[in-house]
């Protein structure tokens, strides 16, 4: 069985992903606290509040369920699946309250920027679809959304609590 199928031999990267992403989730709350009332006061801001701590939530979620002990590939696979809606229905949710709060004149941009967010959530379902067919790649499809999701709430959180300062 190739490498890209077995959860056990991707415990050592999750159990990194899990530690990483709770820490930064808690360093989040402290820096969001600090700049509050300017974050809730902006549409955009408030989304990327939203969009920062679902990332780490979402990264906390995927690196439990992969670490999982004894599951199978059919279990695992469905579980990344029905994650996955879970975190596009979310998303889109979230997104479209965001949109409707921005002025007319930065609509667009605010929906170019978040498709490039959006390639790390469809990559969870591609993962499990992948791994139920035993190939396209398995697990290495959730790589994907690792460093987008920690390069995406990274840029985010530098932006709520520096850049939130300055505007």
């Amino acid at each position: 069985m190739d490498i890209a199928y077995r959860s056990d031999a991707w415990q050592v990267l999750f159990g990194a992903v899990s530690a990483a992403s709770a820490a930064l989730t808690g360093l989040l709350f402290v820096g969001l606290s600090i700049n509050l009332k300017r974050i809730i006061g902006t549409a955009e801001h408030l989304g990327r509040a939203r969009e920062v701590l679902g990332q780490l939530l979402s990264l906390l979620v995927l690196s439990i369920i992969l670490l999982i002990p004894g599951q199978n590939r059919p279990v695992l696979g469905s579980e990344l699946i029905v994650l996955g809606a879970i975190i596009a229905g979310v998303s889109v949710f979230l997104h479209t309250q965001t949109i409707r709060g921005i002025p007319r004149g930065r609509k667009a941009r605010w929906g170019a920027r978040i498709a490039i967010f959006h390639i790390g959530t469809v990559a969870v379902p591609i993962a499990g679809i992948s791994l139920l067919l035993g190939r396209y790649g398995g697990l290495y499809w959730l790589v994907v959304t690792i460093l987008i999701y920690f390069n995406w709430s990274t840029i985010n959180a530098w932006t709520l609590v520096v850049q939130a300062v300055e505007r």
